[in-house]
């Protein structure tokens, strides 16, 4: 089993400007450091895989991409994080492991635009399902074939629903959760769509976006209130010697 482990700092929103909100945090390569009031003290330090500070050095460009600021600026931005995590994603994938994303910290901490992104700042699984589909990592031919299918669900008080359904046609009391001695856990009724190209996929988890769950709160005016999971189902299929392997 590999597990890599990384924290992401982000920018300042609206309303911890208007306060005047003190940086505590102070990122040096693999190490994140949380400082004292007077940021002098460093009074707790973590060792990770990456720390990736997207705090400042950046700048927005003319399509809406934040990119470093100059060639000294430590800033991640959505490239840099994907070329460290989202790469190695892909790579184990195809070659045939399971794997997984998974973004935890409180409403407000860039949780969304780190996994999905935002206009021009695509997220990881954006980029991944791009490099997937761009025709040099999978392609169909007489020895070779693959389909790739899509699936998204939310969490929320308990209940799983499927984001691809319309709110009006989910059942009240959601989705069960299964488990299959020989598929494992699943969840039953859960609809899934395969995709051949990028555009498709964008606009699977545009759709599944848009049935979320949202609420205001203090940290985010759009926040999500569930927790979402979207799932690619990968199968590749080789024919050697007339016999078929999957």
């Amino acid at each position: 089993m590999n597990i890599k482990v990384a924290i992401r700092v982000r920018p300042f929103n609206a309303r911890e400007k208007q306060m005047n909100t003190d940086l505590c945090v102070r990122m040096n390569k693999h190490t994140t450091e949380v400082l004292d009031e007077d940021n002098k003290t460093v009074l707790k330090s973590f060792t990770l895989d990456n720390s990736f500070w997207s705090h400042s050095g950046f700048t927005e460009r003319g399509d809406g991409y934040l990119a470093p600021d100059s060639p000294q600026s430590q800033y991640a931005d959505q490239t840099h994080v994907y070329d460290i995590l989202g790469k190695d994603l892909l790579s184990n994938a195809l070659e045939g492991y399971n794997c997984c994303l998974f973004a935890y910290g409180q409403t407000g901490a860039g949780k969304s635009y780190s996994v999905f992104g935002y206009g021009a700042n695509k997220g990881i699984v954006p980029m991944l399902c791009n490099e997937l589909l761009d025709g040099t990592r999978l392609s169909n031919s007489e020895s070779r074939s693959f389909t790739l299918s899509v699936s998204m669900l939310e969490i929320y008080n308990e209940k799983v629903q499927d984001l691809l359904v319309p709110i009006a046609s989910r059942p009240r009391a959601g989705l069960k959760v299964r488990e299959n001695t020989k598929i494992g856990v699943f969840v039953e009724a859960l609809s899934k769509y395969e995709v051949s190209t990028y555009d498709q996929i964008e606009n699977v988890i545009a759709e599944g976006n848009k049935n979320k769950t949202l609420a205001s709160t203090l940290m985010n005016a759009t926040s999500s209130r569930a927790h979402t999971i979207i799932t690619l189902e990968l199968i590749q299929k080789e024919l050697a010697a007339n016999k078929q392997t999957q």
